[in-house]
């Protein structure tokens, strides 16, 4: 266990990734800029997180309970072939990557909506 540090995981997830690493490392990075952007959005303008963090959180789990779901189609697989619970949980893991990813892209564009429609209120 000693050789697992973050140099081996960074290899382990390129040599596991292959062609696909560096999108998913650049998207991963857009999100999180995105969630923070919309973070520092409402926050410059005085508006509550509340309601762009509640609509993404259940859009997140809709997703993330639809992706776990469809795991087993997705991968080809018919749902008998997950017979144990690590099974499920690991369809459930890999769907929550789906489902964080729908909360970050559905939380950045709410939230500059939410500052959006507040700007136009106090113009009116």
């Amino acid at each position: 266990m000693n050789d697992f540090n973050p140099i081996s995981l960074w290899f382990i997830a390129w040599e596991t990734l292959s062609t696909w690493f560096w999108p998913v490392i650049i998207l991963a990075v857009l999100l999180l800029t995105g969630v923070a952007l919309g973070f520092r959005t409402l926050r410059r303008h005085g508006r509550s997180a509340g309601m762009p963090l509640a609509f993404s959180i259940l859009a997140a789990l809709a997703v993330t309970f639809l992706g776990a779901w469809a795991m087993p189609y997705l991968t080809h697989a018919s749902p008998s072939s997950l017979s144990s619970m690590l099974d499920w949980l690991t369809a459930f893991v890999l769907a929550l990557a789906l489902g964080m990813m729908v909360f970050a892209l559905v939380f950045s564009l709410l939230a500059h909506r939410s500052v959006r429609r507040g700007q136009t209120l106090n113009r009116v």
